[in-house]
């Protein structure tokens, strides 16, 4: 499962154009307010909203698309 997570990080970065979403806004406040609530603030989504977003785009791209996706990402 692993290697699903990184594709849902390297989509949540594409999303919000940043990793700063990441080490500013979700990690640090995961222990003040929760796991959920913290990625709800950082990315602007329910984990429930991401897990169906996120599935819809992985199921619906082709592998060059997904490579492309760590390509930009690459150059955050």
């Amino acid at each position: 499962m692993y290697d699903m997570g990184q594709w849902g990080v390297a989509w949540l970065i594409n999303r919000t154009g940043t990793n700063d979403s990441f080490l500013k806004e979700f990690y640090p406040n995961v222990a003040y307010v929760g796991y959920q609530q913290a990625f709800k603030n950082a990315f602007g989504l329910s984990l429930d909203d991401f897990y169906a977003e996120f599935a819809d785009w992985f199921d619906s791209s082709s592998e060059s698309e997904k490579l492309e996706l760590l390509d930009q990402n690459s150059r955050y």
